[in-house]
């Protein structure tokens, strides 16, 4: 058996390090989605791993573990951590009858290479997919367009959103797409919250405290949906005041 290696050289130019906290250029985000489109369109991966009802839960657990206790100075109780837990298992069960594909599972703005000087599908480099997974088809679209280290706008978001879903060979019903994503989002962003706040107690990483309130707006946006209801609900009765954990 002889093992091969595949070797471009991308350069140093990401999504990330050219639109970090300015106006994303709408052409090559456009093609970073087309990427996505693909991937939606294509026969799944055969041997690669399915993202079960473990990986929506725990990012109910990394809030109620770490965020809910750093802002409110106290442990979280284990009746409100179940309960937090049977809500993700319940959306889990809603997100198994969207469509699914091959996500990438880190497609961000770090990951996305600018290889070229003009936008264009064949000058977006990918890397670090080494952990593709088979997922809802809207994962990768909100890593994408909702990210974590500076506020996406939402007129571009709403743009690519709906040129994902027309591109798609066999779309699902619209509302399901919009539903998808609202809770597939809200599951990244309440998870990444406990993840800042675990970076932030644990590791003493003070940094991720000003990326907290990029992530809230974005879960703020997925809680008007109705679908998120329950999930609003929990933080009506579980949030302190103040958001603040420092």
């Amino acid at each position: 058996q002889q093992d091969l290696l595949l070797h471009e050289e991308f350069g140093d130019k990401t999504i990330y390090g050219e639109f970090n906290n300015k106006r994303p250029n709408a052409d090559w985000y456009r093609y970073a989605t087309d990427v996505l489109i693909r991937l939606a369109n294509a026969q799944p991966l055969a041997g690669i791993p399915t993202y079960g009802e473990k990986h929506c839960v725990v990012r109910g657990e990394y809030f109620t573990d770490w965020y809910l206790p750093a802002a409110r100075g106290h442990a979280t109780d284990p009746a409100e951590r179940a309960a937090f837990q049977q809500v993700w298992q319940r959306i889990y069960q809603r997100l198994k009858k969207t469509p699914w594909c091959v996500s990438l599972w880190d497609y961000h703005s770090p990951n996305i290479m600018l290889v070229g000087p003009q936008p264009s599908l064949n000058n977006v480099g990918v890397i670090d997919f080494q952990d593709a997974i088979y997922t809802p088809f809207v994962y990768d679209l909100c890593s994408l367009l909702l990210d974590a280290r500076y506020p996406f706008p939402a007129d571009l978001r709403d743009e690519l959103k709906d040129y994902f879903f027309k591109n798609l060979q066999n779309p699902c019903d619209r509302a399901l797409f919009e539903e998808a994503f609202a809770l597939m989002g809200l599951a990244r962003n309440i998870g990444i919250i406990g993840r800042f706040a675990r970076l932030t107690v644990r590791d003493n990483k003070k940094a991720y405290l000003s990326k907290m309130p990029v992530v809230w707006a974005y879960i703020d946006e997925a809680l008007a949906h109705p679908g998120a209801a329950e999930v609003a609900e929990f933080l009506k009765q579980t949030m302190p005041k103040k958001r603040e954990i420092a």
